[in-house]
């Protein structure tokens, strides 16, 4: 074994960590904020409902990323490596810097950047595909949330339905975790599933051990953090704000696209709220976190095409 292919499986594991910590931690904090679940076992069961996602559902995602948005090329180990080490760079400087990079954006941009630097022509159709949905899924999470708050609202009236909205945050959180390693394990093993000797199954179940540790170790802060805001929306706002990510997120795994889930569940409470008008809209902070999602993916994209051009 070659120090290439240690490189690209330490690759794969830290995106899959970080996916686990960030992205699949933060879907469950909802029932943590809701009072339905401790932090330490909220991380917990985030961890294990990514983990069952993964294995059940993982492989459309990761066939997109693998062989699905270049040409006439199969990502070797070194190309792998340069497309998650340089997903994992930016994601890390967000983290400092608390600007939002969704792991999606990175990764696809990593993706193209490589086959541009390849010489390979871009699958067009796909990215398009890909590129419509993103564009469409703010405006599709405003729409839903609202209408999924409008359905709380008639359904379940305020004395009698805070144990009910526990018990559903707390369903919707555990799918919503599932939905998120379903599509997301897709973006660490994606890359590797034609330049490693092992089955598409194997590469998601390590991935998904990988996203129950991240979850697990790494999640209780994100979890704690995260559903102090929740607690801030209350349990309804909270609901419909998992509910839509988790519609969206499952018809967008189903068809093999990877998804930001900040997308989404940002997007989402903005529509919940707007049932009690714009006031608390914080569009400042809005513009500067779509910003940010769109430098991160042409960041990734042109880091890696240079960096393809170079190495490879």
């Amino acid at each position: 074994m070659t120090v290439n292919f240690f490189l690209v499986v330490a690759a794969a594991f830290l995106v899959s960590w970080m996916i686990g910590a960030n992205s699949v931690s933060a879907a469950f904090a909802p029932v943590v904020g809701t009072k339905a679940g401790g932090v330490l076992r909220g991380a917990l069961f985030a961890g294990i409902f990514g983990l069952i996602g993964a294995i059940v559902q993982g492989g459309n995602v990761a066939g997109t990323v693998g062989s699905g948005l270049i040409r006439g090329v199969e990502l070797t180990t070194v190309t792998a490596s340069i497309i998650l080490l340089t997903a994992a760079a930016l994601i890390i400087f967000g983290v400092f810097s608390h600007v939002p990079i969704p792991i999606a954006f990175t990764v696809v941009g990593g993706v193209l950047g490589a086959g541009l630097g390849l010489g390979y022509p871009l699958n067009m159709s796909n990215v398009q595909v890909i590129a419509a949905t993103w564009i469409a899924i703010p405006f599709v999470s405003i729409f839903l949330g609202y209408a999924f708050s409008m359905a709380l609202r008639f359904f379940l009236d305020k004395e009698d339905s805070e144990t009910t909205l526990d018990t559903l945050v707390f369903v919707i959180g555990a799918f919503c975790a599932y939905t998120a390693g379903a599509n997301l394990v897709g973006l660490a093993v994606g890359p590797l599933v034609h330049n490693i000797d092992l089955s598409l199954k194997i590469l998601l179940f390590l991935g998904g051990a990988t996203i129950l540790l991240g979850a697990w170790i790494g999640g209780p802060r994100i979890v704690n953090a995260v559903s102090k805001d929740y607690s801030e929306l209350g349990a309804r706002r909270s609901a419909c704000a998992l509910a839509v990510a988790t519609v969206i997120a499952q018809i967008a795994t189903i068809m093999g696209i990877p998804v930001s889930f900040n997308e989404v569940i940002i997007a989402s409470i903005i529509g919940s709220g707007l049932i009690v008008g714009v006031g608390g809209i914080q569009f400042k902070k809005i513009a500067k976190t779509v910003l940010s999602w769109i430098g991160s993916f042409f960041a990734s994209m042109g880091i890696t095409w240079i960096a393809t051009i170079v190495f490879v």
